[in-house]
């Protein structure tokens, strides 16, 4: 562990939202709002430096590692997916409507298979309104399998770093951990890796070396 200096808004954020105790991402929103800057400081020790938070961040470098448990990796793949317009929106629109939030998404660019990821504690829920939802894909075989896996962890990355993702891969490849789904935010903030559940400490390890 070390003291992290200074972080943008979008950096604290993603942090929040990623498992870190300090920050709950609603504090995060009328900081960015209006603008208002935020340190971070030890009670125990007010005159040490603490951590400084603001628009601009220090605008390079990898922030922290991170591990998120409890979470379950659901994958709906099926030929008929391709060219289908609206598969997303329905997978949003029925999990949301039940109260299920999606943490990550990914999709193959032929569009032949969707994975995202959910808290754990709703797989049973998650698995059973996509049966409901895409039940008529399922009877026709467009879609052939929604499957979930509750073995898996987030290994998160925070920070910009242009070869982040690629060090990270690397890393982990060379160990034999198989990262079965990877997600990089827009705005490049953040890089989120689901790996086996019983990897996680050795794969934080071997991503802090790598790409801090």
């Amino acid at each position: 562990a070390k003291l992290i200096s200074n972080l943008s808004f979008k950096e604290a954020n993603e942090l929040a939202n990623f498992g870190n105790a300090i920050l709950h991402p609603k504090t995060i929103l009328p900081l960015v709002e209006y603008n208002i800057p935020l340190f971070i400081k030890n009670s125990n020790r007010p005159k040490k430096q603490g951590t400084f938070i603001n628009k601009n961040g220090s605008q390079k470098g990898i922030k922290a590692v991170s591990a998120i448990e409890d979470i379950c990796l659901i994958a709906i793949e099926g030929g008929g997916m391709q060219n289908n317009i609206g598969i997303d929106s329905r997978i949003f629109s029925s999990l949301s409507s039940n109260g299920i939030s999606i943490r990550l998404i990914s999709q193959a660019s032929t569009e032949l298979g969707i994975g995202f990821v959910v808290d754990k504690m709703h797989t049973k829920d998650t698995i059973r309104i996509l049966t409901e939802e895409f039940r008529k894909e399922l009877e026709n075989n467009t879609i052939y399998s929604i499957r979930s896996n509750t073995n898996v962890a987030i290994v998160a990355i925070t920070g910009r770093h242009n070869y982040a993702l690629e060090k990270a891969i690397h890393g982990l490849r060379s160990k034999k951990i198989w990262i079965h789904l990877f997600s990089n935010s827009i705005s490049g903030e953040n890089i989120s890796l689901v790996i086996d559940n019983k990897k996680l400490i050795e794969a934080l390890n071997i991503v802090h070396n790598y790409v801090i």
